[in-house]
């Protein structure tokens, strides 16, 4: 299974790439949702800004011209940029994949006739199909029930997506963190994780999440939550409420007429629950009230875990952790895998990059962001930004304001 770029800005986590009327209400929902669970966001589009694609190969996914079309298009982001390709060969082999038998033959024999004053398109599909069959995947007749596969498929797309994000210093993190939530004890524990925008506080509580999640009997990562709460409103968060108890329960929520409504169906719902939930970039006491509000809404070896910029609205939580920033050399790891898809620097960019890490004061979001601006540009656009880095500094607002 190949890695994705470290250069490469991506927006999504994964792609799903399926023939809809084949999978969509069954499988696709199904890990669709487990992915949800996990926190793993899933599109179908904008294939290249995709960490993973995944492709679920079905008996009639070669008849979809759309299917045809993404084909192709996601080998190539394979090829070109790295991504990674996990294939799923639903009701079929990978052979069947790879030689474009069975069903596949039929719907290449009727392309062909359909195309046929335009073969190489339809060879192009054939290339594609003969690539992806090799890649390793996951074979659902080697599972004794689609649970079983999914979990897996989960896990190791949760693998690919921390492998992408070149977490550069992020195991010292985890394991302060985890040493403070006492996973293996009993009680109620809330931890807050606190610094500036951009120190890396949801990376990791991401990390976090992904490495204890399957200690729990239910788990939510909520994240943006303050984004969030400006569309739905603070003062109403039923939305929020909705949302929080769907995930954990892995069912859908029923309608919620207040927020007060919502913290008693928490609450009556979850407290003989060992629960895991994150709740992702809170800046409102509103937040945690209506959420997370009090201890005993949770069964024993619950823990709830709470980012914030504010150190405020976490001084009921029963631990603190303040992300620090990068040392120094972390700092220049990072800022190397994004600028020249390596650990170190370039020799020749060596000084400049040592002087942008230094004003990007180890925040890691400032550093992945210059970092990917600056890949395979050029020594003029080099020193502009670092000359503009500087004039930040001069003009009080610090390299941290990146």
């Amino acid at each position: 299974m190949s890695h994705a770029s470290p250069s490469r800005v991506c927006k999504y986590d994964v792609f799903l790439s399926f023939r809809g009327e084949d999978t969509s209400r069954i499988f696709v929902s199904h890990l669709d949702t487990a992915l949800q669970d996990r926190g793993i966001n899933t599109f179908n589009n904008d294939i290249e800004k995709a960490r993973l694609a995944v492709v679920i190969f079905s008996k009639n996914y070669a008849s979809s011209r759309w299917c045809l079309e993404e084909l192709p298009h996601i080998i190539k982001c394979k090829n070109e940029l790295d991504q990674i390709v996990i294939p799923v060969f639903y009701d079929v082999s990978p052979s069947d994949v790879c030689h474009q038998n069975g069903h596949f033959a039929e719907s290449f024999s009727q392309h062909e006739k359909n195309y046929k004053d335009d073969l190489e398109k339809v060879q192009r599909w054939r290339d594609a199909f003969a690539e992806a069959g090799k890649i390793s995947g996951f074979d659902l007749q080697n599972f004794k029930d689609e649970a079983t596969c999914i979990k897996l498929i989960v896990n190791t797309i949760i693998h690919g997506v921390a492998f992408t994000k070149h977490l550069v210093g992020i195991k010292s993190r985890v394991k302060e963190l985890t040493s403070l939530l006492n996973v293996e004890l009993g009680g109620v524990y809330f931890v807050g994780i606190w610094g500036m925008s951009g120190s890396g506080k949801t990376t990791v509580a991401r990390a976090i999440f992904d490495e204890i999640a399957d200690q729990f009997e239910g788990s939510c990562f909520f994240g943006n939550v303050r984004e969030i709460s400006k569309k739905d409103g603070v003062e109403a968060p039923e939305h929020l409420q909705k949302k929080l108890l769907s995930q954990i329960l892995k069912q859908q929520s029923p309608n919620i007429a207040s927020a007060n409504e919502g913290a008693k169906m928490i609450s009556s719902t979850l407290c003989f629950k060992k629960v895991l939930i994150v709740l992702d970039d809170v800046d409102n006491d509103n937040q945690l009230e209506y959420l997370v509000g009090k201890r005993d809404w949770f069964g024993d070896g619950s823990r709830i875990i709470t980012t914030s910029r504010n150190i405020d609205l976490l001084q009921n939580h029963n631990e603190l952790y303040h992300v620090p920033e990068l040392a120094f050399d972390e700092a220049l790891e990072l800022f190397s895998w994004h600028a020249f898809q390596q650990k170190t620097p370039d020799p020749e960019f060596e000084n400049l990059s040592i002087c942008l890490v230094i004003y990007a004061n180890g925040l890691p979001l400032a550093l992945e962001v210059l970092g990917s601006f600056l890949y395979q540009r050029g020594m003029n656009e080099w020193r502009s930004a670092l000359n503009r880095l500087k004039d930040i500094g001069e003009g009080g607002g610090g390299g941290g304001d990146y």
